[in-house]
Order: C-alpha cells, then structure tokens, then sequence
C-alpha cells in the first residue's frame, strides 16, 4: 500500500482492487497478491523521473471504468496529476455510489479531479509557483465534457446535478478548462482496470518512469568488468 501511494502509481489500481478483498480473501487474492510482489521484484530499480522544468503548469487526467465491480457494480475513478511532464499525484479507487450511466461515472471522476485541482493550486499558490492559466483536465467522454460544458439538465440526467456542481463552478469561474483526449491515449484508464501489457506499458511510459541512476550505474560497471 505505502509503494501505491507514494511511489509507485503502476500499481495502485491492482493494489486498490485486491484491498477490496481484506477482510474476506481468497485463494485467487491471494495469488493476486502475489503476482503484485511478482511484478514489483522484477522492477525494483523502476522509479519515477522527476524532471526540473521552467514552469508548473498542472495538467490532469481522469477516467472512469462504468460498473466495472460485479459485486455491487460501483465504477472505479482515476485520477492523474502532472506537472508539465512528471506525475506528482495519481488515485485509484471505487466510487462511493452506483453510476446510472457511463456519463454518471465520468462525471463523479471528474468532479473528484476537480476537487484535486483546486486543492493542489491552493497548494502550489503557497509554494510561490501560482497557476496564473486555467488547469487543463482531460478525459476521452465526450457526453460528460459537454454536459459540464453546459449543463443543461433533463429527465435523464437531472439525478448528476448535484454530484458535478462543483465542476460546473470551476468551469464558469476559468479555474479549469476540459479537455478530450483519445481513449488510447488517456493514460488514467490504467488506474480503472487491468490492461493489457502493451497498453499498460505505454501507460507506465507515460509515467516518465525510467530505471533509477543507481540501477543505470550498476549496469554500466558491470559492462564494465566484464
């Protein structure tokens, strides 16, 4: 859980999934489990790259993954912050209530983004680095951008009004500006499912997360000795 949340966001969607089953595990978590630790021993020298940049623009990714839990079918959210091109922050996890529509559920991830956004802007207001432009948040749901866009309510989506208020309030006030961005190249879908390798890799690529200089080093003597 510690490597989830603060160091290795690769796997925080397997290890949100598998806290799921804590009270009650299985065989088939456990092995679950176990292919976690699997993965993390083979990749022990993988770390993520943090890059000195000339500014600090945030740039947020969210998904959603519509009923994706056969148990009580609630949705998974997941949420990646950048800056500029290092992930400073990234969350994994089921939604509180039952999402009616796939828009439902992007709309609850986005709302949450929106949340973090205003957060991590007050934050790094603090930190003398102010977000002078509006924070980027990018999803691939087109219904769910222009629904904020304009929210315009009927008898199918009047029951999202109040879960994504505060979305609408960050729109008209230029706080953030959303953004649509291709399915394939949204990489916080990695936070709401299992993917597979290929994708999974350009998602951990897109981290910026590169093998440690530690890990750089020791090859090179080695190459060296030998």
């Amino acid at each position: 859980m510690f490597a989830a949340v603060s160091v290795r966001p690769d796997i925080a969607f397997a290890v949100s999934y598998v806290a799921r089953f804590t009270t009650h595990p299985s065989t088939e978590v456990c092995r679950a489990v176990n292919h976690i630790f699997g993965y993390l021993a083979g990749t022990l020298k993988l770390g993520i790259n943090f890059v000195k940049e000339p500014n600090s623009q945030v740039i947020v990714y969210c998904d959603s993954d519509y009923g994706s839990d056969i148990n009580d079918y609630k949705s998974t959210s997941g949420v990646l912050v950048y800056i500029v091109s290092t992930v400073v922050a990234w969350y994994s996890s089921k939604q509180t209530t039952v999402a009616q529509s796939s828009t439902d559920a992007e709309i609850l991830a986005m709302n949450f983004a929106a949340k973090e956004i205003v957060w991590l802007r007050g934050l790094l207001n603090e930190m003398y680095c102010p977000q002078e432009l509006p924070t980027v948040l990018r999803g691939d749901s087109q219904s769910a951008i222009l629904l904020s866009r304009n929210p315009v309510f009927h008898k199918r989506t009047k029951h999202v009004m109040i879960k994504f208020m505060y979305l609408v309030e960050c729109l008209r006030e230029s706080t953030i500006i959303n953004e649509f961005v291709a399915g394939i190249k949204n990489w916080a879908d990695m936070l709401t499912k299992s993917q597979k390798k290929a994708f999974f890799l350009a998602c951990r690529t897109a981290l910026n997360m590169v093998r440690t200089r530690a890990a750089v080093r020791e090859t090179l003597s080695i190459q060296e000795s030998s």
